[in-house]
């Protein structure tokens, strides 16, 4: 005994039947995804190398004082030189005839100096051969390494002694990936 209504139609299943084959791939990738998730992964690939190979300038910091004598006599003339303090660690990085980054500290003038020498002293000894007096004689009270420089740029004719400087020296690079991870 058949069904009074079956469930699939006679007509329907002998197309269905009689229909040829064809091979159906289910669709994983969507152009627009794919190419976007292509496009991603590339620049992906360029920042990793770029922190990879990249590097960046070292600059160590230090403060100091202009001078118009010195210890060692390199100053000629009422020449002005200036006393640049830096950490000691850095000391032995530091190279005769190297540039450095200053800047007088109340004004904000900028300028460039010549490193003549570098070398290790303790607070005595700095405020004794530096004649470091008032603020500038505690402003140094660890012992430090110390680069006498030199102006170059002609814009640093209006110092005078005793004004204030902040520096930078350079000493070198480290590589972008170094320097994020905050290795040194």
């Amino acid at each position: 005994m058949e069904p009074r209504h079956p469930f699939f139609r006679a007509k329907a299943i002998q197309e269905y039947l009689q229909r040829p084959e064809e091979d159906i791939l289910p669709r994983f990738f969507f152009p627009y995804i794919t190419t976007l998730s292509s496009l991603l992964l590339s620049l992906l690939v360029l920042v990793g190398l770029l922190v990879w190979r990249g590097e960046v300038p070292f600059f160590i910091p230090g403060s100091g004082v202009v001078l118009t004598q010195d210890p060692e006599h390199i100053l000629r003339n009422n020449e002005m030189g200036i006393v640049l303090f830096l950490p000691e660690k850095y000391i032995s990085q530091l190279r005769p005839g190297e540039d450095a980054e200053l800047r007088v500290e109340p004004a904000g003038q900028q300028f460039v100096g010549t490193i003549k020498y570098a070398k290790l002293v303790g607070p005595d000894e700095a405020r004794k051969w530096y004649m470091l007096n008032g603020g500038a004689a505690y402003s140094f009270p660890q012992s430090s390494g110390v680069a006498m420089l030199l102006p170059v740029a002609t814009r640093a004719l209006h110092l005078k002694t005793g004004d204030l400087v902040s520096g930078q020296v350079h000493i070198g690079s480290q590589s972008i990936l170094s320097f994020c991870l905050g290795l040194q």
